[in-house]
């Protein structure tokens, strides 16, 4: 692949608009969900993916329960997807998310 190639793909990669959202990693055996803001979904599935195959636990506040019931024990969710508004910064988008997941965690306090 010649460099002007190269170069253009990892332009467009850049470029390409990130679809954010709520996921939920949750522990098969317990029960238990960990709820993220997450701006970019393709990565963070990409993380859990990586982590399960390397058995290395990603998430600090999961790693004891990764430990005792294996990354086979886990699952991973999209519960809610946005993509960014037109001209809004990352910083915005950040907060916007945050905000999603402060009502995801309301549901779920309540159910």
């Amino acid at each position: 692949m010649d460099q002007e190639r190269r170069r253009t793909l990892r332009r467009q990669y850049r470029e390409a608009p990130r679809e954010g959202g709520i996921i939920c990693i949750q522990n098969r055996e317990t029960g238990q969900r960990f709820l993220l803001a997450e701006p970019n979904l393709s990565g963070a599935r990409n993380k859990f993916l990586f982590a399960i195959q390397t058995n290395s636990c990603c998430y600090a506040a999961l790693q004891k329960d990764w430990a005792a019931y294996g990354p086979a024990g886990y699952s991973f969710e999209v519960l809610e997807t946005l993509r960014p508004q037109e001209g809004q910064t990352p910083k915005e988008f950040r907060e916007d998310l945050n905000q999603l997941l402060a009502l995801w965690r309301q549901r779920e306090n309540e159910a």
